[in-house]
C-alpha cells in the first residue's frame, strides 16, 4: 500500500497516514434520499430506472416527465466531464467536446417527507441532500477515494474511508473524532 499522505500529531504519537482506495463501495448502492436517472452509452452511472432517453425528445422533455410521475421539490441537472477520468456536476462543464448531460438528481416528496417529516424548510434540506449526495458521487466516479489509518505508537488504533479530496484532513479527522488543527505533515 503506497502512502499518498502522511500526518503526525504535533502533541503525541498518533499518525494519520492516507492510502489511495480502489477497492470502494459505490456511494449509490447506500440509502440515499435523491435519486440519480442518468442516460450513457458507455458507463453505468446513477440508480437503476426504466427510462429510456431516446423516448423523448429532449432534456426538458425528461425533466417534466419525471416532474408529473414524480412529487419533486428539488431536481437540478447531472452533467458529466469525460477526459483523462469522470466528473459530475450539476452545473455545465466548459468543455463543449468532453463534458454535457447525462440526466437529473432529485428528491421527490414522499421520501423527504419520509427522512425528515413535514418540516418548513423541506425544500432547503433536500437541495442540501441533493449537493451532497452528487458531490459524494462525483468522487466516487473520478477514483477519489481514499482509506486513512490512524495508528499510535506504532499500532492501528482506526481505519475509515473518505470521498474526495478537498478537505481530506478535515474529513478524516472528523470520522476520528480528532482536531486536525493538531496533525502536521510528516
Amino acid at each position: 500500500m503506497y502512502i499518498i499522505e502522511s500526518y503526525k500529531n504535533k502533541f503525541n504519537s498518533k499518525i494519520i497516514n492516507i492510502t489511495q482506495d480502489d477497492y470502494h463501495d459505490n456511494p449509490r448502492s447506500w440509502d440515499n434520499l435523491a435519486e440519480m436517472v442518468c442516460f450513457h452509452k458507455r458507463y453505468d452511472l446513477g440508480d437503476s430506472h426504466d427510462l429510456r432517453h431516446e423516448d423523448f425528445n429532449s432534456w426538458e422533455e425528461i425533466e417534466a416527465y419525471l416532474r408529473d410521475t414524480e412529487d419533486i421539490i428539488a431536481i437540478k441537472p447531472l452533467y458529466l466531464y469525460d477526459h483523462s477520468g469522470l466528473s459530475i456536476s450539476t452545473s455545465p462543464f466548459s468543455c463543449r467536446w468532453d463534458s454535457g448531460q447525462i440526466g437529473f438528481i432529485f428528491v421527490a416528496r414522499h421520501t423527504a417527507v419520509d427522512q425528515f417529516g413535514e418540516i418548513d424548510n423541506m425544500e432547503e434540506m433536500a437541495e442540501n441532500v441533493l449537493n451532497a449526495e452528487m458531490e459524494l458521487y462525483s468522487a466516487y466516479v473520478s477514483g477519489n477515494v481514499f482509506c486513512a489509518e490512524l495508528t499510535e505508537d506504532g499500532a492501528r488504533v482506526d481505519f475509515t474511508n473518505v470521498y474526495g479530496y478537498d478537505r481530506l484532513l478535515e474529513d478524516v479527522c472528523d470520522a476520528f473524532g480528532l482536531d486536525p488543527k493538531h496533525f502536521e505533515e510528516a
